[in-house]
């Protein structure tokens, strides 16, 4: 009972621990689910799909004939006949298909459902990709003003005649890489925005974050696992697909039983007519022969795809858990390092006070700053990873 409540208590921190990232992806989240055009759509379309649905309980259309034979020989005169009818399958059928109907529009629900959760995943992935060009942006604006202003002291040097033209064009090429470098994160950026925007429906969406919230250990996989099998559109498409297939047997047994035609009958001539009312029986003989057999068939088909399928995910679920693991234990490991060493600093004010030379700056320099860009990136895929296994919170 205790590690029953424990579990349950892990899954709830979880749930608290990603809606407790930035307010701002929050509130981008939101505006995505109001304003995406493909959303909207979707919504159009499965109303009209729902109304398509109930139509098909409806009864069919009455039927009205009548006959007029002024022709002939009989001297009582022209013979008139009029029949209005109506033909009502067995009362459970409509029941069954109602509920058949039922079952169907959960699943245009869950349609929804997860194409509104592949619009969010997709949008929180730009917010999180953002905040890590955002971490990029920094630290290449650092790194750009430090270029410069080793340039302009090897560009002092040079015009003293103290170093020559190669090392005055290699600190220039430096300056205007870390430039370059710049520029292209900031287009990044802007083509990110412009993708928020597209999935806002159009709407411009103001996003500018710099910092991730706290991503912690996920433990217990098998809690993660069951909340995923009771929440995910996915899991959740195929439980219902099944319970369609179930009650499509159901429908087709009812549809074997006999129907029933009732209906007014008019006969008369110029002086005699009789009138009244009539039924008949419906033998459904040949129409639904096989019928049954191929609704079960179909059943047993949907139950085993839906274990294949369900099989299929855990593993690759349980894969992903680990692949998270790993890649959290070794951004710890980096963090841990790299938390305490300031060595691009230290470096530059080494090379400021003439301790190494610019070709030496910039080999040392240049290790540090690609082990700092592989913890960011680490850091980007890491919140990537969470927001993934934990999609179906969405």
């Amino acid at each position: 009972m205790l590690k029953r409540i424990l579990c349950t208590l892990s899954v709830c921190l979880l749930s608290l621990t990603m809606l407790a990232q930035t307010a701002g992806i929050d509130q981008v989240l939101v505006q995505v689910e109001q304003n995406n055009a493909d959303l909207k759509a979707l919504q159009y379309q499965h109303d009209a799909r729902k109304l398509e649905l109930a139509a098909g309980n409806n009864l069919p259309d009455p039927q009205l004939s009548g006959y007029y034979l002024p022709f002939g020989t009989n001297i009582a005169g022209a013979y008139r006949e009029v029949e209005i009818s109506q033909h009502i399958a067995f009362p459970g059928v409509y029941k069954a298909r109602r509920t058949l109907i039922g079952k169907q529009e959960l699943v245009l629900a869950t349609s929804y459902s997860t194409r509104r959760q592949e619009v969010l995943h997709q949008a929180y992935q730009h917010c999180l990709q953002i905040i890590y060009l955002n971490k990029r942006l920094a630290a290449a604006g650092r790194r750009m003003e430090q270029a410069e202003q080793a340039y302009q002291q090897v560009e002092a040097l040079f015009e003293q005649e103290q170093v020559g033209v190669l090392l005055y064009n290699k600190a220039k090429i430096f300056w205007l890489q870390e430039q370059f470098r710049l520029q292209q994160l900031q287009n990044e950026k802007q083509g990110l925005l412009l993708l928020l925007e597209t999935l806002n429906g159009g709407k411009p969406v103001a996003f500018d974050a710099s910092e991730y919230a706290e991503v912690p250990h996920l433990y217990n996989v098998d809690s993660l696992w069951d909340q995923k099998l009771q929440a995910d559109p996915e899991m959740l498409r195929l439980r219902q697909e099944e319970a369609i297939a179930r009650q499509q047997v159901k429908l087709s047994e009812k549809a074997g039983y006999p129907g029933i035609t009732a209906g007014y009958n008019y006969q008369g001539m110029v002086e005699t007519h009789n009138h009244g009312f009539y039924a008949g029986i419906n033998l459904p003989l040949w129409n639904n022969r096989r019928q049954v057999k191929a609704s079960r068939a179909r059943l047993h088909y949907q139950e085993t795809t839906s274990l294949a399928r369900t099989a299929g995910a855990e593993a690759r679920f349980r894969s992903e858990y680990r692949q998270y693991h790993l890649l959290h234990t070794r951004y710890e490991a980096y963090a841990r390092t790299l938390s305490g060493l300031h060595s691009e600093q230290l470096l530059f004010k080494a090379y400021q006070m003439g301790e190494y030379s610019f070709l030496e700056y910039h080999g040392e320099i240049q290790f540090y700053r690609d082990a700092r860009d592989t913890f960011l990136e680490m850091e980007y895929h890491l919140h990537l990873s969470h927001i993934h296994l934990l999609k179906h919170q969405l």
